[in-house]
């Protein structure tokens, strides 16, 4: 199976606690799940969490869900042309049990953006190239 833009099921909503998932700005408040993009065949998973404002409206960040083990990743977008999206990478906070596979799971963050596309929407997919500088 390979990646899809959805809206979060409810039973996806229940078995996930979603409390226990830090958040890096708005830390007293917890992730309410809306959309994702998803592989379910390898438990992995790709959600926007915050987004940026004024001069920072680019800058995103995202929880990436590793079988089980959520990750931090801070990106910003850029558009080299206009049907053009590139990802920056800003942060990306791997916990120390996925250290050693970091490499693995780059690329598959990388499949997992390009499907996300332009926003991750998965009734009005708007189609762009996706490129990377990571």
């Amino acid at each position: 199976m390979a990646f899809v833009n959805e809206f979060v099921p409810q039973e996806d909503k229940a078995r996930i606690d979603w409390n226990s998932i830090p958040r890096p700005i708005y830390r007293l408040r917890p992730i309410h799940p809306y959309r994702w993009t998803i592989d379910r065949e390898r438990d992995v998973f790709l959600m926007k969490t915050e987004q940026g404002r004024e001069e920072a409206s680019n800058q995103y960040e995202f929880l990436f869900w590793w079988k089980g083990v959520p990750t931090r990743i801070r990106l910003e977008k850029s558009w080299p042309g206009k049907n053009t999206l590139r990802w920056h990478r800003l942060g990306f906070f791997v916990p120390e049990p996925l250290r050693a596979i970091e490499p693995e799971i780059i690329e598959v963050l990388k499949e997992a953006l390009t499907v996300y596309g332009f926003d991750g929407d998965p009734k009005t997919p708007i189609a762009v190239e996706v490129q990377f500088d990571f």
